[in-house]
């Protein structure tokens, strides 16, 4: 299996960048306008993109307020399908929030993967 990780600082608190990627507002804030979460360990969150032709839904399957969030990809994009997103954070000498992404659980590199992960500011 094939693992995408990335490591993004992000100039504010872990609780901010948690609530960005646990929240409907959040969610919309940085990945897509067309966006239902709900921050539940169970619940289904939704992301779509161009005009509802595309819909990811993901499995909230962990969730530390601050700390850390899983996701299980549920949705019958063939890229996506089964795979898992982590977001591990952790705060700098700075302050800065170290976001430690990992999209993992790929079968193949080959064809598109739409990713669709943005850097940002929080």
């Amino acid at each position: 299996m094939i693992n995408m990780p990335h490591q993004i600082m992000i100039n504010a608190t872990p609780e901010k960048v948690y609530e960005a990627i646990t929240t409907t507002e959040g969610i919309k804030g940085w990945w897509s306008t067309d966006a239902k979460f709900e921050p539940q360990v169970g619940s289904i969150a939704e992301v779509a993109f161009y005009n509802r032709k595309a819909i990811f839904q993901l499995h909230i399957d962990r969730l530390e307020p601050g700390k850390l969030v899983e996701w299980a990809a549920q949705h019958d994009m063939p890229a996506w399908k089964g795979t898992k997103i982590r977001f591990d954070l952790s705060v700098n000498e700075n302050g800065a929030t170290i976001v430690n992404f990992n999209h993992s659980g790929f079968e193949s590199m080959e064809g598109p993967i739409q990713h669709g992960v943005h850097l940002c500011t929080f």
